[in-house]
């Protein structure tokens, strides 16, 4: 039987997962969007599959519900790593899960701030300024929280001689997240391009989704209340 972190685990990962998708699915059939491979065309970004209706009901639902559940997920990765070594807890990382609760939060606002009206990009202006600023806080801050906490992992099982069966999967999401934050940062630097950014914005949508799904088989003895 799944524990209460595991489901939770699921639920962070695979809802904004498929959040993503039927949106653009659901935009693209309408005709809103472009249909192609948006991994290595980036025809269209994220946001701009759920700006029309239907398909922004399900994207806003569907991203702020699972914003809330990662918020949970960073608590229970807390509660988590507290339980495997107490004794290597810090103020940094306290730091890192107050951040990385507050990246979710911008993701809740970013997507909360997407009113009917998006389309119209000059009426909404400020709208779309804050929705971008808000969604590159919650991409940045998870993703390089997402590579301290393997980082975290990798030291401390090394330290206790403890093996962790996802922690080489983390370590290889994380190799990604780093390569395209880079790529990202050498294209805005070099030549902006909204077709790269798109692709960049998909692929660290799917590699932190993973990273979060990497916890469903930490914690199958996990539990968030102790029994002393």
């Amino acid at each position: 039987m799944m524990t209460l972190p595991q489901r939770i685990s699921l639920v962070a990962g695979i809802l904004s997962l498929t959040t993503i998708f039927t949106t653009y699915f659901i935009a693209a059939s309408h005709g809103s969007v472009e249909w192609c491979f948006t991994f290595i065309q980036g025809c269209t970004s994220i946001t701009e599959t759920g700006i029309y209706f239907p398909e922004v009901y399900v994207l806003r639902g569907g991203l702020i519900s699972a914003g809330v559940f990662m918020v949970v997920w960073w608590f229970c990765m807390r509660a988590w790593l507290r339980e495997l070594r107490a004794e290597r807890w810090s103020a940094w990382l306290r730091t890192l899960f107050m951040s990385s609760i507050f990246a979710s939060v911008m993701m809740i606002i970013s997507i909360t701030l997407m009113g009917p009206n998006m389309g119209d990009r000059e009426a909404t202006r400020d709208l779309w300024i804050w929705h971008t600023i808000t969604a590159v806080i919650f991409f940045m801050v998870t993703t390089i929280n997402q590579v301290l906490t393997s980082l975290w992992l990798k030291n401390s099982m090394k330290a206790h001689e403890i093996m962790l069966s996802t922690l080489g999967f983390k370590l290889l999401i994380n190799v990604f997240q780093v390569a395209f934050l880079i790529f990202g940062a050498i294209s805005l630097l070099v030549d902006f391009n909204l077709h790269t950014v798109n692709i960049i914005e998909w692929w660290l949508a799917l590699l932190v989704s993973l990273y979060f799904l990497t916890s469903y088989w930490d914690w199958k003895e996990f539990r968030l209340t102790r029994q002393e």
